[in-house]
């Protein structure tokens, strides 16, 4: 297995023979990105610098996207796109 950190420590990516993911990190340092070795990912959005409660998922798979959006004390909102990404 091969392991990848960045300079704060963090695991950034592994790879253990056909399988691979790696990870991405907002300047807060909060986990932004899952992308998986055959090309989907799921990415996650924050309402602002100071929340660690993430406002919005978005994955990627295929040649489609789904934004799933969520609100506090409301309901989710869900989007999909049959677009190529």
């Amino acid at each position: 297995m091969e392991l990848e950190y960045d300079r704060f420590s963090r695991l950034t990516s592994w790879k253990w023979g056909d399988l691979t993911e790696s990870y991405g990190f907002d300047r807060a340092g909060r986990l932004s990105e899952i992308r998986y070795g055959d090309g989907s990912a799921m990415i996650y959005a924050f309402k602002d610098m100071f929340s660690s409660l993430v406002s919005e998922h978005v994955l990627v798979w295929d040649r489609y996207v789904v934004t799933v959006i969520l609100h506090l004390h409301e309901t989710c909102h869900i989007y999909f796109c049959s677009h190529t990404v």
